[in-house]
């Protein structure tokens, strides 16, 4: 582990450097002059809710049967009240637990339902966006020069 009172004893000259040589770092900074800041906008639903798909709906002194477990992401409060008029049911909170919905038509009604597929990130998680969302994609984007040379 790092002792940060050896770090703050270093002089500054003695400091790595990101660029290298000062030279360097000027050289960085002539190039990305003028560039547009990046904005990564907030993209975290603003409420995220479970759908249990089960055999049957759980009632009072019956545990229920959950065959499979969903995260649906909202975007916005009109996004939720879209969801519960589609489902024909409320989204709601049992105490502390995470707002839940029970769907006892199967996956693939729900899918044809929702009009998308729902992904599997891991075994035991999967998720939708509703409305469904545009995924955007950053890493296949290039800066060009004002000569149009691909850096």
């Amino acid at each position: 582990m790092i002792d940060e009172r050896e770090l703050d004893a270093q002089p500054d000259a003695e400091q790595a450097n990101l660029f290298g040589s000062d030279e360097d770092f000027h050289r960085a900074w002539q190039e990305w002059k003028g560039m547009p800041e990046f904005v990564q906008e907030d993209l975290e639903p603003w409420m995220t809710c479970l759908v249990h798909f089960g055999s049957s709906v759980p009632t009072f002194g019956a545990p229920p049967r959950v065959e499979e477990t969903i995260l649906v992401h909202f975007a916005a409060p009109a996004d939720r009240r879209a969801f519960e008029a589609l489902m024909g049911q409320p989204v709601r909170r049992v105490g502390a637990q995470q707002p839940a919905i029970w769907y006892t038509d199967g996956l693939a009604t729900f899918e044809r339902l929702v009009e998308q597929k729902v992904r599997h990130t891991t075994r035991k998680s999967a998720f939708i966006w509703y409305p469904k969302a545009a995924v955007g994609k950053f890493a296949d984007k290039r800066y060009r020069d004002a000569s149009g040379d691909t850096k």
